[in-house]
């Protein structure tokens, strides 16, 4: 049961990089569109292949899609060319080099995940996740969550065999558990059974409202709606009722063990993937290190790199009125709401003096200054001093940060498409030397 609750993770990993890289994409369609452009379609997709794209997973009608193309458009990750005109067929999406790079990010968090899981499913695998990314190793990091998913839908059709679903509900039903909703609902269960639930005290089942607040915190959905969503899953033999008053929801035991067989083939294919992922990557990788996720250090990086030397870099990457990129010096910084502290995060869950960070040469530290509401690395609640890896999801307050090591990037300040970048401000924090008290 432990390669199953390692895939568990995997997952659920996922779902935390996506909102923490795109906040605002939770719609039905939007991660297949957005993942289209970024692949595929990087230099251009027609309005017209687009449409083909979705209905072929979703059923939507063309308005739907013309709706989240403008959506996605109106948070300038995406133009439209010949712009100003009335969304056709013909009209070609274009991603902005911001959807382009951010897209790149979350994908190289992702490509740490695999890493982190291959090596726990399959000891023997020691695999450094890229710290940049090219066509192969997208396909190849992608290739990760269809090996997951292609069980999943296996299982699936299992489970409705068994309840004897005819082909039109059937299609309904995939239609429904490929949006964000009824996905994350069954997942919440899944992650339940296999003991990486964040619900304490809910052996017994997840309250329904629980769930509802998880889904409202994530995209707005309101309570009613994903009650009706549990019921939905309920009739499709995915979800159970547990005794009490109050509705309380669990893994059905008919589709425990379908799911249980999905995971496992996931787990014995994801350190293939993960292998491949190295086979593919252009840099070499230092294999004697005792790192059990392996990053590349700067140290390590400068040797295959002929641009100027990078420095380590924070992220902010919610809320999305304070996305940017912030350039760390050596030396300390603290955060908080307001001053001396160095990085300004204006918000009342933030303490004023939260958390400290620490750059001494490769590596990054944080330290919680005894902040009111805490600070987590990857949903972990730090206490003391903690290492904070590349790629990590640092959380303060309201505010999902992440360290990366790369370098500054540069726009022409006359195309004001680049320009308006979420990740195009660059903030130099030059840090005083030595600890803060």
């Amino acid at each position: 049961m432990q390669a199953e609750r390692e895939v568990v993770r995997f997952l659920s990993a996922y779902q935390t990089i996506w909102h923490a890289h795109f906040p605002s994409l939770f719609r039905r369609a939007q991660w297949h569109i957005v993942t289209h452009l970024c692949t595929q379609g990087r230099e251009g997709a027609a309005v017209g292949e687009l449409y083909g794209l979705v209905k072929q997973i979703f059923l939507l009608d063309d308005s739907t899609v013309k709706e989240r193309i403008l959506e996605i458009k109106e948070l300038q990750l995406c133009v439209v060319d010949p712009p100003d005109t009335t969304l056709s067929a013909r009209s070609v999406v274009v991603p902005t080099p911001a959807l382009l790079d951010l897209f790149d990010r979350h994908l190289i968090a992702l490509s740490k995940e695999l890493c982190a899981t291959a090596s726990l499913l399959d000891p023997a695998t020691h695999v450094a996740p890229p710290y940049r990314i090219d066509a192969e190793q997208r396909r190849i990091i992608l290739q990760s969550l269809e090996r997951c998913r292609e069980p999943w839908r296996q299982a699936l059709d299992r489970i409705f065999d068994a309840i004897n679903l005819s082909r039109a509900r059937r299609v309904e039903a995939i239609r429904h558990l490929n949006s964000l909703s009824h996905w994350t609902l069954l997942h919440m269960a899944v992650e339940l059974r296999y003991g990486v639930s964040a619900f304490a005290g809910s052996e017994k089942g997840i309250l329904a409202d629980q769930m509802a607040a998880t889904l409202l915190n994530l995209t707005g959905q309101n309570f009613q709606t994903t009650r009706d969503h549990i019921s939905y899953l309920m009739s499709l033999g995915l979800l159970e009722r547990q005794p009490g008053k109050s509705l309380r929801v669990a893994l059905s035991a008919s589709a425990a063990s379908d799911l249980h067989q999905a995971l496992g083939s996931a787990a014995a294919a994801l350190p293939d993937v993960a292998r491949a992922l190295a086979a593919a990557s252009p840099e070499p990788v230092d294999r004697h290190s005792s790192e059990a996720t392996l990053n590349l250090r700067p140290a390590q990086a400068r040797q295959h790199m002929a641009e100027p030397e990078p420095q380590h870099h924070l992220v902010i990457l919610q809320p999305e009125s304070a996305v940017r990129r912030v350039a760390m010096m050596p030396g300390a910084l603290t955060i908080g709401r307001a001053p001396p502290s160095t990085l300004l995060l204006e918000a009342p869950e933030v303490s004023r003096t939260h958390c400290r960070i620490d750059v001494d040469g490769d590596d990054v530290s944080v330290t919680d200054l005894n902040s009111t509401n805490g600070t987590f690395i990857d949903n972990n609640r730090l206490t003391g001093t903690a290492p904070l890896p590349h790629g990590a999801l640092l959380r303060v307050g309201n505010y999902v940060l992440t360290c990366e090591y790369q370098s500054v990037l540069h726009f022409d300040s006359a195309d004001t498409t680049q320009r308006r970048r979420p990740f195009g401000e660059v903030t130099v924090l030059r840090p005083r030397r030595g600890r803060v008290s």
